[in-house]
């Protein structure tokens, strides 16, 4: 296929699962926020709302951080919230101030700090970020200015882990007996009943309202078109047994849980089934009865490792262990343990160890924004750093004593751009590691904007998405796209600036970059997507396209990614692009 001429010719790699679980909110579209100041807004994950206001600001530390257009700010008494009705496990945002200081909080359902900000001055020649807060149950960002001058905040991304079903709402599935649930992963479909019982012992767990159960002959089926790294649930019944197993694309079981009885008195969660790999959640009473789950909580885009089997870890200390986002490795023993505070945090069976000298990293060939684990050891302390490419430590724990009675977690560490996990005991003891929840940077790397693209004749859009690293000097970044139509030919764009320019050239897309756009069009890098409709390119920041020549990137540049492919429309031939794509480079 001869180039395009036209100077946009994008071709969209879609994001996978992880990509796809970010909301992006930058005040400048009512899909990005621009009206949350007078109404709340719905996205495929559930509700945001915002008791402050948006505004225009010229504070040149912000703007040079990527602000561009209307920002979040403060309202009298110089505070306000972004306040979210689903869990999220990271925030990322710029911030600015023309004096002052300014605190953001993240915060839980019950209004507790998970994780927090704080800067002393806000004026001229001061940092505006970005800065990324984690941690697990993030049910808003508060921030203030005690001061109470101005203090914005922009290019706000949340990180959706987690879908929860409990068949109360639309939204949580109580329709799913009746039609899929369109969730920001992908579709989640049931072969059950919902139903409304009262069983006293999932109440006391609690369960309320409907719970999710299973048909004749006794069995039922969650089932997701997208990979699951943990289900957990409540379960009941009023007799019989229930028999749970966590499946793989193919049916394999991946985990599973067998309760003999459900009768009165008897358990009832909550339970975790972990792998990697889960398409599904298949239960059943063997005797026909009644065996209902409720309050489901699926997590998403992150890899699971627990030593027990070849698919999470148990050869790790052999070979490396290949996922969908890239290889980890482990320089450590992989070993059994008896630790009795490890086991009661939760560990069964194998464990991670240091080695000789007292020290050992798990790395990763992918960027990594959050690492769950639960520790142990029988003497000594235990020092855990998660560290970037460079070797840098993003985020750290350390505890002086493992002994006997001491906490063993779990514990969360995050960050942007982690590429291992390092931990000794400096006395050179015992000191594991287990039921380790690795988080994969949304869609790697880089913050999508300006979509969802314009749907194509797939009947979706495509998305664009990038795995790697934003460290310069890694020279490690891979554009990726799906949702492409089969055998379109595409190439991917760049430029510094966003912009938006609908049906430019007359395409049926809207391109998302401004000023000056390079276009990757050299030998091997427009791309045919194939029956997959996917395509992939791993660039050169040395050898960066402008309309001028070739640049290098250089860190603390922000650039923008988009891509043009060619399309059909009632037969007649047109192109499109996927969304926006913005990495800041480190």
């Amino acid at each position: 296929m001869p180039a395009p001429r036209l100077c946009l010719f994008l071709l969209a790699l879609s994001p996978a699962a992880a990509a796809q679980g970010t909301v992006y909110l930058d005040a400048d579209s009512p899909s990005t926020g621009s009206a949350l100041d007078v109404a709340p807004l719905v996205t495929d994950f559930g509700t945001i709302t915002f008791n402050g206001e948006v505004r225009l600001t010229a504070d040149p530390e912000f703007v040079a951080a990527g602000s561009i257009g209307e920002a979040f700010n403060i309202v009298s008494p110089g505070n306000c919230e972004l306040a979210f009705d689903f869990d999220v496990s990271a925030i990322s945002f710029i911030y600015g101030g023309n004096n002052g200081s300014i605190s953001v909080e993240a915060r839980d359902a019950t209004g507790a700090i998970v994780d927090s900000f704080f800067q002393a001055n806000t004026s001229l020649g001061q940092p505006a970020g970005p800065v990324t807060l984690t941690g697990a149950g993030i049910r808003s960002l508060y921030w203030e200015d005690p001061g109470f001058s101005f203090a914005v905040l922009d290019n706000i991304s949340l990180r959706v882990d987690t879908i929860y079903l409990d068949a109360d709402t639309p939204a949580t599935g109580s329709n799913l007996d009746i039609a899929p649930l369109m969730t920001g992963f992908g579709a989640i479909r049931f072969n059950g009943e919902i139903v409304s019982f009262t069983d006293p012992d999932l109440t006391a767990a609690g369960s309320s309202g409907s719970v999710f159960d299973i048909v004749s002959p006794g069995n039922c089926e969650l089932m997701f078109n997208f990979d699951v790294t943990s289900v957990t649930f409540l379960y009941g019944g009023n007799a019989g047994s229930i028999n749970v197993q966590a499946r793989d694309g193919f049916g394999g079981v991946v985990d599973s849980f067998f309760q003999a009885s459900t009768s009165t008195g008897e358990p009832a969660g909550p339970v975790t089934l972990a792998g990697n790999g889960i398409r599904s959640l298949y239960w059943s009473d063997t005797g026909g009865s009644f065996a209902a789950l409720d309050n489901i909580m699926i997590q998403v885009g992150s890899i699971y490792l627990d030593a027990d089997t070849p698919a999470t870890g148990s050869n790790l200390d052999i070979a490396g262990l290949a996922t969908s986002y890239g290889t980890i490795t482990f320089n450590g023993e992989v070993r059994v343990t008896a630790d009795p505070e490890f086991a009661a945090a939760g560990s069964v069976g194998d464990v991670f160890d240091i080695v000789s000298p007292g020290n050992c990293e798990l790395m990763f060939g992918f960027d990594v924004s959050g690492i769950t684990f639960i520790y142990g050891g029988n003497a000594g302390s235990i020092s855990v750093e998660a560290r970037d490419g460079t070797g840098a430590v993003v985020d750290s724990f350390f505890q002086a004593d493992t002994g006997a009675g001491q906490p063993a977690g779990p514990v969360m560490l995050g960050g942007a751009g982690i590429r291992s996990l390092y931990w000794e005991d400096p006395g050179g003891n015992f000191a594991p590691l287990d039921n380790i929840s690795i988080q994969v940077g949304a869609g790697g790397i880089g913050t999508p904007y300006c979509g969802p693209a314009v749907v194509n004749s797939t009947g979706s859009p495509a998305t664009l998405s990038a795995s790697g690293s934003a460290v310069v000097a890694m020279n490690d970044v891979t554009l990726r796209g799906e949702s492409l139509p089969q055998n379109s030919f595409g190439y991917f764009l760049t430029s510094r600036l966003p912009g938006f320019a609908p049906n430019p050239g007359g395409s049926r897309g809207d391109l998302c970059l401004g000023g000056s756009i390079g276009r990757y069009v050299g030998p091997g890098q427009i791309q045919n997507a194939g029956g997959s409709g996917n395509i992939a390119l791993t660039i050169d920041l040395t050898q960066h396209p402008q309309p001028t020549g070739f640049v290098s990137v250089m860190a603390g540049e922000t650039w923008n990614f988009q891509a043009w492919y060619r399309d059909a429309i009632g037969g007649m031939a047109t192109s499109n692009f996927t969304d926006g794509l913005r990495i800041a480079f480190r």
